[in-house]
C-alpha cells in the first residue's frame, strides 16, 4: 500500500474496483510495528481479519536490510548496520527492535480477539504456497480453489542509481490533480521494477549468526509463549 495514502478517502480510493467480493484487503508489512495503524484498523472494523507472518529473525534482518540498501536508505554492510541499529534514530535501521515480534503481536492481541488473528510461519509458507494460502481460506471461511503461487518481492539490486533518482522525482513533481497519486505510485513501482536486477543474498559468517541467535533468543521465546507457537524449534532457538 502506497506510504502516501494519508485520508480514508485516499485508502478506499485503492478498493474502488472491489465489488461483490466476500473479503478485500491488502498486505502492508509495516502496519504490525505501527500502534497507530492497528489501532485505525480496529477503529475501521473491530472484527477485521488479521494475517501475520513471521520469519527467522536473523534471515528477517538481512532481508530487510537488502531492501534498505535497494531503497537507498542504507549503505552499510550488514554486520555493521545491525551492530549499530539500536542506535539508528531511524526505525527502518533498527534492526534488532524489528525484529522483536512479540511486542508487535501483543500490540495486535490487545486490539483484536485472538480468533481474528492468524499467524504464519514464513518457512512453512515457503515450503508449502499452496497448503498455507488452503489454511488461510479456511481462517476466513472461504471456499478452498487453486491458485497459482509464484515467487514476488525477489532480493534485487538496482541497475543504475540514476535512474531510480529520476523515477524518484518524476513521482513527486506537481501534478497531483492531472494524475492521481495512485496512478503514480504504480506507474513507479513498475518503473523501479524495471531498474532492478536479481541478487543473492550476502555471506554471513557462521558464529556471527550464531552470537545474533542467542541475543534474539529470548525474543524467540516470548514469541512461542505469545503464540502458541513452538518457534524456538522451528527456528532452532534454545
Amino acid at each position: 500500500m502506497p506510504f502516501n495514502t494519508n485520508t480514508e478517502k485516499e485508502y478506499r480510493f485503492n478498493f474502488k474496483d472491489a465489488k461483490h467480493e466476500e473479503y478485500v484487503g491488502e498486505s502492508s508489512p509495516d502496519y504490525i510495528r505501527s500502534k497507530s495503524a492497528i489501532e485505525s484498523i480496529a477503529l475501521f472494523d473491530p472484527s477485521a481479519k488479521i494475517i501475520v507472518i513471521f520469519r527467522e529473525p536473523v534471515d528477517f534482518m538481512l532481508s530487510l536490510h537488502s531492501q534498505n540498501v535497494y531503497n537507498g536508505y542504507e549503505n552499510r554492510p550488514f554486520i555493521h548496520a545491525v551492530l549499530a541499529s539500536n542506535q539508528s534514530k531511524d526505525p527502518r535501521m533498527n534492526y534488532l527492535q524489528r525484529a522483536c515480534y512479540a511486542d508487535h503481536l501483543s500490540y495486535v492481541f490487545s486490539n483484536f480477539n485472538r480468533r481474528c488473528v492468524k499467524i504464519i510461519v514464513y518457512e512453512d509458507f515457503k515450503q508449502d504456497n499452496e497448503g498455507t494460502v488452503a489454511d488461510i481460506f479456511r481462517f476466513l471461511g472461504l471456499k478452498p480453489h487453486s491458485i497459482i503461487c509464484k515467487k514476488i518481492n525477489v532480493r534485487k539490486k538496482v541497475r543504475s542509481q540514476s535512474v531510480r533518482k529520476l523515477i524518484h522525482l518524476a513521482c513527486k513533481v506537481p501534478g497531483k490533480n492531472l494524475i492521481p497519486q495512485s496512478m503514480r505510485n504504480k506507474i513507479g513501482i513498475q518503473l523501479n521494477e524495471w531498474n532492478a536486477i536479481e541478487t543473492k543474498p550476502p555471506f554471513l559468517k557462521p558464529e556471527f549468526k550464531d552470537k545474533l541467535k542467542k541475543q534474539i533468543s529470548p525474543e524467540v521465546h516470548r514469541l512461542s509463549k505469545l503464540s502458541g507457537i513452538d518457534f524456538t524449534r522451528i527456528w532452532g532457538y534454545v
